[in-house]
């Protein structure tokens, strides 16, 4: 047997295996259609050169190539074809290019089952070769010409394309590509005449061994296994073909001219050291290739189930999204990772929760139900949704740009679509490993309850808000009349300065009380309309370092009218002033204002109102407000602070309730002493730092 060959055989092998297993692997995608034809006649045209080497006589060689060469004739179309598909770039232009060379290529190997390519081959060397004709040139260039323009296509698209996974693709398909067809052009030397080593055969070997990492690394068609196999055994067929070279070339150097290529001794030494040297040659190169494309990092069950355990403990949506979004990103380290939620209102998914964006809208990337992305999913499953394996145009095509994702992850509960994962690339560049898809369809399916209860949870205190809010509008509709008053003083002296001001503006006495009165007056008034401001606002928790005292009287200077119609006394009892907790001042100020003007409107005419601040603990600020009213009873101090319980004629039971979840909030602790006809007295506790 010719050893020559063995680079052939290897190459007709390898691609017949790859262009069954990518057609079966999606049948329905034209990308793996295309290339599956396009691996089949190289596989062909491989075969045809085999079988030039093996052949006995020039005859025999040209029926053979006769019957085989379709592979070369067809293979410019398929691999045209493949390239465009490849680039993104079936416009009506090019799918009438692609017509055009099918139908050049067929019309060749009609012509060339006739027998009318070549009329005689020759032996040159170790193989036959055909010698030229003018329509063997024609189809020469016909190769030249479909490859060249496919390439120029690759080139363009890797120009402009802002995916990583596409201009890897695109890089080794071209490099591959171009090896292939540069070196494939050596065998028209040999038609010449000239003798020359057809280096072709391993370069094809190359070849295979590009689109191979391609698929594995950047996962073009998604059979890493099959792949991975088909590296390990070409590897092998090429160490076999090499040792029995290397015998051969060994005897022939020592001068054993009786050792020819068909010997029994030296086949018999091949096989004895290849069966040898199999098994222990297979495994290690089984280990550099699992280690180069299969590695595993990390313990899978082990992160899925710490990150279980933690997930039953978030109940905010926030926390809850960073928790999936840590873990994904410290798992796998990808670049960019988002995660859309549907907003029941609007029925939009949008994004709740994403890591290095700068999105001025986060509108512009929503999705809504029944669009085409939201319909993929709906369709396929618990399917992952590749967004380079899937035709995207138009609007959603921007969109998926926007978000920078490589791959899209459902979230379902109950088969119904919740949200969304978009995940980035790995900033090693890697591709996603089955492993990796896997880890993070675990992590969506687990995430999918905690997500629900926690969105449900997020609408209960937003319409918690919404009450107590309206029960601070309440507040703010007691306060009316002190409000009026308080506004009234400083205008009335404010406007008595101004309607003298003609008269007496040359009195330097009225000059000097008017430049002191009435800028104390418009900061009063500004302070108070400033109060009642900030009181009205429905204000996001900000904690700060804040003077409790401080807001106390700010309280009371808005509660005075209001005091003073029923002539109580308000007693201040202070263990020191300028007391600070860290603590969020507008709701420390609600929580004091629903107390004291519930004092005061306990209180049924004349009494005390006494506010006490002890700070006799190390850790903990006492604040106390006790009334001379008529006391609560202890029935209904159990009921204080449920929400909507009232014994008011008038109010929305939801001040206490407020006030109780506040102090919980900031980590304090609110009771109630209360004595029938004696009085009752609050007493709030809060940690000095939070």
């Amino acid at each position: 047997m010719n050893i020559h060959c063995i680079p052939w055989l290897t190459s007709t092998i390898v691609n017949l295996v790859l262009s069954v297993f990518v057609f079966q692997k999606n049948t329905k995608s034209p990308l793996n259609r295309i290339f599956a034809f396009f691996a089949f006649c190289i596989a062909m045209w491989s075969f045809d050169l085999f079988g030039l080497y093996v052949m006995p006589n020039a005859v025999l060689a040209k029926t053979w190539a006769d019957t085989f060469r379709f592979g070369f004739l067809l293979g410019p179309a398929a691999g045209f074809h493949f390239m465009l598909i490849l680039s993104r770039n079936i416009s009506e232009r090019n799918k009438k290019l692609i017509y055009l060379s099918y139908g050049i290529g067929i019309l060749f190997t009609i012509l060339g089952f006739f027998g009318l390519m070549t009329k005689e081959y020759i032996r040159v060397g170790v193989t036959y070769a055909p010698k030229p004709t003018l329509l063997y040139i024609l189809s020469a260039l016909n190769v030249a010409f479909w490859i060249s323009y496919g390439l120029a296509h690759l080139v363009k698209t890797f120009k402009v394309t802002e995916s990583f996974m596409v201009k890897n693709q695109l890089k080794y398909f071209f490099i591959g590509i171009s090896l292939f067809v540069f070196f494939g052009f050596t065998l028209f030397a040999l038609s010449l005449g000239f003798e020359i080593y057809p280096v072709s055969g391993f370069i094809n070997i190359i070849w295979t061994g590009l689109i191979a990492y391609s698929i594995l690394k950047y996962q073009a068609f998604d059979i890493r296994v099959v792949i991975k196999r088909a590296i390990v055994y070409t590897a092998l067929t090429t160490i076999v073909a090499g040792i029995y070279t290397l015998i051969v070339a060994v005897s022939l150097a020592f001068g054993l001219e009786y050792l020819r290529f068909n010997s029994i001794l030296v086949n018999t030494a091949t096989a004895i050291i290849v069966a040898a040297g199999f098994v222990p040659v297979r495994n290690w190169l089984q280990n550099i290739v699992d280690k180069l494309f299969f590695k595993t990092k990390y313990d899978s069950q082990k992160i899925l189930s710490a990150f279980s355990d933690k997930l039953s403990s978030l109940m905010v949506l926030g926390p809850l999204l960073d928790h999936i979004a840590d873990t994904i990103t410290n798992t796998l380290f990808v670049k960019k990772i988002s995660i859309l939620l549907i907003n029941e209102e609007n029925e939009k998914y949008t994004i709740r929760m994403s890591r290095n964006f700068n999105l001025l809208n986060s509108e512009e990337v929503c999705f809504e139900k029944g669009d085409y992305i939201t319909s993929w999913f709906e369709k396929h499953k618990n399917k992952i949704f590749f967004n380079e394996l899937n035709e995207i145009k138009g609007e959603f095509e921007r969109k998926i740009f926007k978000l920078k994702s490589m791959l899209m992850v459902p979230v379902k509960l109950n088969k119904e679509l919740i949200g969304i994962i978009c995940v980035g690339e790995k900033m090693s560049e890697d591709a996603f490993l089955r492993q990796d898809l896997d880890f993070i369809s675990s992590i969506a399916s687990q995430s999918s309850v905690a997500i629900e209860n926690a969105r449900l949870t997020e609408q209960l205190r937003n319409f918690e808000k919404s009450m107590y809010q309206a029960d601070k509008m309440v507040a703010l509709g007691t306060l009316a009349s002190t409000v009026v008053h308080e506004i009234k003083n400083p205008l009335v002296a404010i406007k008595t300065f101004t309607q003298l001001l003609t008269r007496k503006f040359e009195d330097k006495e009225y000059r000097e009380k008017f430049s002191s009165i009435v800028p104390q007056e418009l900061d009063h008034l500004e302070t108070i309309l400033n109060s009642l401001s900030d009181y009205s606002r429905l204000q996001k928790n900000q904690f700060e370092r804040i003077n409790v005292d401080y807001i106390i009287e700010n309280i009371l200077m808005l509660l005075s009218h209001e005091a003073a119609k029923k002539n109580i006394k308000v007693v201040k009892e202070y263990s020191r002033k300028d007391i600070t907790i860290y603590a969020d001042p507008a709701q420390i100020k609600q929580v004091l204002m629903n107390i004291i003007l519930n004092a005061i409107q306990a209180i049924p005419g004349q009494g005390i109102i006494s506010i006490m601040l002890e700070d006799s603990n190390k850790e903990n600020l006492k604040i106390k407000v006790k009334d001379t009213g008529p006391g609560i009873s202890k029935e209904n101090i159990k009921q204080l602070f449920k929400p909507f319980f009232t014994t008011k004629t008038k109010g929305t039971g939801l001040g206490l309730s407020t006030s109780f979840r506040i102090i919980k909030e900031h980590g304090g602790n609110i009771e109630i002493e209360s004595e029938l006809k004696k009085g009752t007295t609050f007493i709030i506790e809060l940690p000095y730092d939070g």
